[in-house]
């Protein structure tokens, strides 16, 4: 008989990227182990089962605010991110609601806990070092470029970080080297297997092979200004495919439907973003961190269309310091760049290697492997 493991994701709907690295890690552990072990993975969205109000209400209330008033995020932001202002607010989050955060670990018991979001990470570790101390605790930091503070809880079993910035910002936090590992940002392994035939996936959307592609995603949730983009690509003159990614924002993809009748134009809602990728020839996309990590495996240029303030302003320069791609708020501009990438072969390969150099397709292995270290354990 196999046997049996849980393992809890940490982690809260605010955005779409922290899911997409637990799904990551999910994949990976059942790709190596699914015929060693049979593992149940739990997801726990920390803030909203967990927290008082209004911390209760933060997935609605970080995508108003990084749509509506972005400064107020920014400034927030940069009111609670340092060493030991990281460490008050978590303290006082934990505090105002620890009769409910002490509750998780006896309501999803662990053989191993992951968080992959900042902010819940040292609540959720310290109500399991209360209720459960033995269970074996592991930080995957999400964040790409400049992670916040809030992510390092010197007594974690083991973090992984995606850039030098976060190994640092980690020792300086006292953790100690023999729980640290550089890795990168895991990406699915369905972005590293699926090396379909562009021509094949192309032909599965109705475009034709020898037409380049932009694909233009603003997260899952629809964050930026993405109505504005499209309406200036479609009129202008560019002669390609205009793949547009609303995610779940149903109101923005209804009204780009309603209103554009372009050939050339496909609107989608939630998609499979390793196939759209893979066929694509330049990215357009605020910048979130598992977006740009998905691109540089697929080694496609970027033009990045915004970013959170605060913890995304990072990945923005971490593109464009690397040469794979640029950042532009502004349509003109961006129609400017497609026109000049999109006729020559030359730089579109150029920036395609950079990026595929900034990938770490191995990452994703890696944190399952040390995960199946500590569920031996």
């Amino acid at each position: 008989m196999k046997p049996h493991y849980r393992v809890v994701f940490l982690l809260s709907y605010t955005g779409g990227g922290h899911k997409a690295v637990a799904d990551a890690i999910q994949s990976a552990m059942r790709i190596q182990y699914d015929n060693t072990a049979c593992i149940e993975f739990d997801y726990v969205d920390v803030f909203q089962e967990y927290c008082i109000p209004p911390f209760n209400q933060a997935p609605s209330l970080y995508a108003n605010m990084v749509n509506n008033t972005p400064y107020l995020w920014g400034l927030s932001y940069l009111i609670c991110n340092g060493r030991f202002r990281s460490q008050w607010a978590a303290w006082m989050l934990y505090q105002a609601s620890r009769y409910k955060i002490d509750q998780l670990p006896h309501d999803h018991p662990a053989d191993v806990i992951i968080s992959v979001h900042s902010i819940i990470t040292r609540p959720s570790y310290w109500a399991f070092r209360r209720v459960a101390k033995d269970t074996p605790s592991v930080t995957v930091v999400t964040d790409l470029a400049k992670p916040p503070w809030f992510w390092y809880e010197p007594s974690v079993d083991y973090c992984f970080v995606p850039t030098e910035y976060a190994y640092d910002t980690a020792r300086r936090n006292g953790i100690a080297e023999n729980r640290l590992s550089l890795v990168g940002l895991p990406v699915n392994p369905k972005f590293l297997t699926e090396q379909d035939d562009k021509t094949a996936l192309k032909a599965d959307l109705g475009l034709e092979a020898d037409k380049r592609v932009v694909t233009i995603v603003s997260g899952g949730e629809g964050m930026g200004q993405l109505y504005q983009i499209v309406s200036a690509l479609v009129q202008s003159d560019l002669d390609c495919y205009f793949l547009i990614i609303c995610g779940t924002n149903d109101r923005l993809r209804q009204q780009l439907e309603d209103e554009i009748s372009n050939p050339n134009v496909r609107i989608f809602g939630f998609v499979d973003m390793a196939q759209f990728l893979m066929l694509s020839d330049v990215l357009i996309s605020k910048a979130g961190p598992s977006t740009i990590a998905e691109a540089c495996v697929c080694g496609v240029p970027m033009i990045i269309s915004g970013c959170v303030p605060g913890q995304e302003g990072g990945n923005a320069d971490f593109v464009v310091d690397n040469h794979a791609g640029v950042y532009t708020e502004k349509p003109d501009e961006m129609i400017a760049y497609l026109k000049t990438w999109l006729s020559n072969d030359n730089i579109l390969a150029t920036m395609s290697n950079n990026a595929k150099k900034l990938s770490h397709p191995d990452a994703v292995w890696k944190v399952s492997e040390k995960i199946w270290e500590l569920l031996q354990q």
